[in-house]
């Protein structure tokens, strides 16, 4: 949002306003609401949250399929296997001061040549997922330090570099079609370490109704070892940041030129807007005003109509906004 002032136009620039932009739209992200866990396997005790659609063969149990069993921990958990920060697969603090946990869940593992995903976490979207925006996901991970570290005899073990986080979309309880939107690359950090990239999906993939995302380990369990501990996930609309600059004056008569960019997204429609303000960019109640929706992203620079009865002497604000299916307003 700029102000200028003719003959001498006076422009200021104002700060970046924004509304439903960047929104994490995972619900229970940090996986802090929900019932205090007193033993493993008990991740739904997170509300929003499950077990997700991974799980093993049973060789010695007619090949029934078994559903993983992934943990969660807690600050404030009397059993030793779930507590934080000494828990049955090593010693991990809180990531954030003043929150009391995370969840965790092992690899993947072989059955007769095929692949299967050992466990996983599934939560809810609390919106819909739109076509055409660009989405930022990210999560922070940190590799186990084995099993049984704090509650028995401590068996260390030293992540694999084939370990690959992965992350889904899914819709309701369906475990056939999903869409994978984020693979990491190796992950063998022993540490909280943030993982972050971005997606878009098609019409089709929107219409098919993806409500739920999935967080689950990928490698080979039959030479690797590979478990670990998760927190903080997101997804969000990628922001739109625009931008304007120009004179800081103008003469009566030269053209009313701003350059315009968006350092980031992509916006569907944008809007530029000339008001009557006061000397502090207050728009003047019943001052002049003019304004225009266009399609597309900002050109690099942008000239008002020169028939526009702009006087001189006075103060105008100029401002520039920008539209997408995920964020319906952000000027400058």
């Amino acid at each position: 949002m700029k102000k200028i002032n003719l003959l001498i136009m006076m422009i200021f620039l104002m700060g970046i306003v924004m509304k439903n932009n960047a929104q994490n739209i995972i619900l229970n992200p940090g996986f802090e609401s929900g019932a205090i866990p007193t033993n493993n396997d008990q991740v739904m005790y997170a509300t929003d949250w499950d077990r997700g659609c991974a799980g093993v063969y049973c060789s010695n149990c007619s090949n029934t399929f078994l559903q993983g069993s992934p943990d969660l921990f807690d600050v404030r958990s009397t059993t030793c296997d779930v507590n934080v920060p000494a828990n049955k697969w090593g010693t991990r603090n809180v990531r954030t001061v003043g929150t009391n946990r995370y969840v965790g869940f092992t690899g993947s593992s072989n059955y007769n040549g095929l692949q299967y995903f050992g466990e996983s976490v599934k939560g809810k979207l609390s919106q819909s997922l739109a076509a055409g925006c660009v989405y930022n996901v990210s999560f922070w991970a940190s590799a186990i330090d084995g099993f049984y570290m704090n509650c028995g005899t401590p068996n260390p073990k030293t992540p694999s570099v084939n370990n690959k986080m992965e992350v889904v979309l899914r819709k309701d309880g369906d475990c056939t079609n999903y869409k994978i939107i984020y693979t990491t690359g190796s992950l063998t950090q022993v540490t909280w370490t943030q993982f972050a990239s971005t997606f878009t999906l098609t019409p089709a993939e929107v219409a098919f109704g993806y409500n739920k995302v999935e967080f689950r380990l990928y490698n080979n369990w039959a030479a690797d070892f590979g478990a670990y501990y998760l927190d903080d996930v997101s997804i969000s609309a990628q922001p739109l940041t625009p931008a304007i600059s120009g004179p800081a004056s103008f003469c009566a008569g030269s053209p009313l030129t701003f350059n315009s960019s968006l350092a980031s997204g992509v916006s569907t429609n944008y809007f530029w807007e000339i008001s009557e303000s006061d000397a502090f960019g207050n728009v003047v109640s019943g001052g002049y005003n003019w304004n225009n929706w266009y399609v597309g992203v900002p050109a690099s620079t942008y000239t008002f109509p020169s028939t526009l009865p702009i006087v001189c002497n006075k103060y105008y604000k100029i401002k520039l906004a920008v539209v997408n299916a995920c964020v319906p307003w952000s000027e400058t």
